[in-house]
């Protein structure tokens, strides 16, 4: 325990304190798509929430079928950056301590196994640190707007599945903790690719697996859970 302990405390100072950056950027992306967001909102909401900010900039698109002309395609570029910046974030870390595993890692804590533990929990505060960080963006944006409140709009009630979850509480423990699980499986998956084979591999599928949930409804597809909103 000690080991691991020492190692977390490694990464801790590696992949967090000394990359305060990745951090800052994640900070500034929420603020900037927060702030589209409610341009875009405000038509049909004169003050969005942190919900309605946060649905609809993670929101995805419906499902695009090319023989149809009044379904348009939908690119959802906020959820699509903002959880790519944190994949390409999370995955370069990674893919540095693995290649460097047998120099300073390995030699320094004996096992792989503790190697690895050390980087599943880091994994996991990443995520939680980077979601309490865009909650935080955008409920500022929110507040400043004039609605730090948690209620939802009715404007967007029809493309959500939001009437199911009339707690608002309950719902925001949804929110983050779906997003939390999902992303740390992410995570998990593209470190365990990164490790097998290629960093660049790991990457490429982990988008896939973003790109392919915005227009396929599949509960295999895990970016699904990420989304909160279906854009009609």
């Amino acid at each position: 325990m000690r080991r691991i302990l020492a190692a977390f405390r490694a990464d801790v100072v590696q992949g967090i304190l000394k990359r305060w950056y990745v951090y800052a950027l994640a900070v500034l992306a929420a603020v900037l798509f927060a702030l589209d967001s409610r341009i875009q909102l405000k038509p049909i909401m004169e003050r969005p929430g942190t919900l309605d900010l946060l649905a609809f900039m993670l929101r995805g698109a419906e499902k695009y079928i090319p023989s149809l002309q009044q379904n348009r395609f939908e690119l959802s570029y906020g959820y699509l950056t903002i959880f790519g910046l944190l994949g390409l974030a999370s995955g370069q870390y990674a893919a540095r301590a693995w290649k460097e595993r047998g120099r300073v890692y390995l030699l320094y804590y004996g096992r792989k196994s503790i190697w690895w533990i050390s980087k599943c929990i880091w994994n996991f505060c990443n995520i939680v640190l980077i979601y309490i960080l865009l909650f935080l963006s955008v409920w500022t944006v929110a507040a400043v707007g004039g609605n730090a409140g948690m209620e939802i709009g009715p404007e967007l009630e029809a493309a959500s599945w939001w009437s199911l979850h009339p707690d608002r509480a309950a719902l925001l423990l949804y929110i983050m903790g779906s997003g939390i699980i999902t992303m740390t499986a992410l995570g998990q998956f593209q470190m365990t690719l990164q490790i097998l084979f290629v960093p660049v591999l790991g990457f490429l599928v982990y988008m896939a697996v973003l790109i392919s949930s915005v227009y396929c409804l599949s509960p295999f597809l895990m970016g699904n859970s990420l989304m909160l909103l279906r854009t009609q």
